[in-house]
């Protein structure tokens, strides 16, 4: 059945997420989150959790990272 719609949209709803991304140990950059994508043929990084433009994707996480990434040593967990 086809879902009406008005045309105009009156407010939206936020709809919180879990997901788990895989990092190896001592190498927690943006590089290597399944979410980081390339534009304008790979000069320009961006997350696409949150559409922030990465300059430092190779070296850092970003400032805004939405995983909420707790850099503290944590035990390794093989199942990744």
């Amino acid at each position: 059945m086809a879902r009406k719609t008005t045309g105009e949209c009156l407010r939206y709803i936020r709809v919180p997420v879990t997901v788990e991304v895989c990092f190896p140990e001592d190498m927690v950059i943006c590089d290597i989150c399944d979410f980081c994508r390339t534009e304008n043929s790979g000069t320009r990084f961006r997350c696409q959790l949150n559409s922030r433009i990465l300059p430092y994707h190779n070296k850092t996480i970003g400032e805004d990272c939405p995983l909420g990434i707790d850099l503290k040593p944590k035990e390794i967990e093989e199942d990744c």
